[in-house]
């Protein structure tokens, strides 16, 4: 996926305050990078109602430990989540470091009663 088509997604997501639920498949597209994480929490931090986030990243492997920092910036403050999907399988440049960097998001999300994490 080039850099300007998911700048027009997440700009599409933003316009869409009453969102609750957000799915969203880039799996095995190479071309995502650390950029493009930092846009999605954007988009995200923007959707105060959202009860639901699924991310599929399998497979993008550009993707590091700093773009999942980002990325997990954008659900810090989702008071209204409650269920958390994330797949990074075979994202070979993140590690335990990212993973922790996820954990410690989470802490503050009071509703939130599912979470399914894959990162093979």
């Amino acid at each position: 996926m080039k850099d300007r088509r998911l700048h027009d997604l997440s700009q599409g997501i933003r316009q869409a305050k009453s969102l609750k639920q957000i799915i969203l498949n880039l799996g095995r597209c190479t071309e995502v990078t650390n950029i493009e994480m930092c846009k999605v929490s954007q988009a995200l931090k923007r959707l105060p109602r959202l009860q639901k986030i699924g991310l599929n990243f399998r497979g993008c492997v550009k993707i590091t430990d700093e773009g999942l920092a980002k990325l997990s910036q954008g659900w810090k403050r989702l008071d209204s989540l409650q269920t958390l999907e994330l797949f990074f399988d075979d994202c070979v440049e993140i590690s335990n470091r990212g993973l922790e960097v996820v954990a410690k998001s989470l802490k503050d999300l009071k509703k939130l009663s599912h979470i399914k994490l894959s990162f093979h």
